[in-house]
């Protein structure tokens, strides 16, 4: 088995046992996706100072910051042809009428707002 600390090549030199001090409004344990909109929603409905801590290698934890299935069905954006409710019928039909329809309209519908968030 591959240590983790070297199966991938971070983009920063890794430091660890030093300290660092940050001054910050909110501090938030955890990249996965609740912890991400959490900073998101603070830092942009509350206008504070937001730090988000994360444990582990983004590219294999499952932080939110580097992507998830989420955005697969991020149909509203202005080049796809699809609408919400086209992709909700191909999911419910493609598993024989066995799905939550409505969380896939859901994802599809807000899916592409969501993403254009994480990018400001």
């Amino acid at each position: 088995m591959k240590n983790s600390q070297t199966e991938f090549k971070r983009p920063y030199p890794v430091k660890l046992g030093e300290e660092q001090r940050v001054d910050t409004n909110i501090l938030i344990l955890g990249g996965g996706i609740a912890g991400c909109w959490a900073a998101i929603t603070a830092a942009k409905n509350k206008g504070v100072s937001v730090t988000l801590v994360e444990k582990a290698l983004t590219v294999r934890s499952s932080a939110g910051g580097s992507g998830c299935d989420h955005w697969e069905h991020a149909v509203t954006n202005p080049s796809c042809p699809v609408t919400p409710e086209e992709i909700k019928h191909a999911q419910i039909d493609s598993n024989d009428e066995y799905n939550n329809g409505i969380s896939h309209y859901i994802e599809a519908r807000e899916g592409y707002d969501r993403l254009l968030d994480l990018e400001t």
